[in-house]
């Protein structure tokens, strides 16, 4: 009789914690599916805000620039174009520059420039030097290139000088 109660028991026992493990398995996959479905979008979104964000600060940060470039544009010596007065303006701005300029500098019509540090070269193949000198575009922000004075990463933020 020992025997069967014994038996009787584990039976009991083993229903009991297979129905349970069961269960559990069941509520770990509903809540894996509930958490799944509302984390992960809300995770995205959150990633998409932050970007979004960043993004703004950025473009506020280059609109800054962009302003300050075109108000240099309108300097007097600059918009001479007459390399004895745009020469000295530009290596004296040199000093007092926005640290978020490398190089300060200004191209004539045939794309020779002159920069801030007294370096000379040609920008006539630059997207920048095209968009205004051919496109006809007041300002510009060019693609990122390596930067043939110093050799760094560098975007170029172009602004059109005019004799008016």
């Amino acid at each position: 009789m020992k025997k069967k109660i014994i038996g009787l028991q584990f039976k009991i026992s083993m229903l009991f914690g297979i129905s349970m493990a069961v269960l559990l398995i069941v509520l770990g996959v509903i809540i894996v599916i509930q958490v799944s479905s509302s984390v992960v979008p809300l995770s995205k979104d959150l990633g998409s805000e932050i970007a979004r964000a960043r993004a703004d600060e950025i473009g506020r940060w280059i609109a800054g620039d962009m302003r300050e470039v075109s108000l240099l544009s309108r300097r007097a010596a600059l918009k001479s174009g007459d390399l004895s007065q745009v020469i000295p303006f530009i290596e004296g701005e040199h000093a007092g520059r926005n640290p978020d300029f490398e190089n300060l500098f200004f191209a004539d019509a045939k794309g020779d420039y002159y920069t801030s540090d007294a370096k000379r070269g040609n920008v006539l193949d630059r997207d920048y030097f095209k968009a205004i000198m051919q496109e006809g575009k007041q300002s510009f922000i060019g693609n990122a290139v390596i930067s043939r004075i110093s050799g760094n990463p560098i975007v170029v933020i172009a602004h059109e000088v005019t004799d008016e």
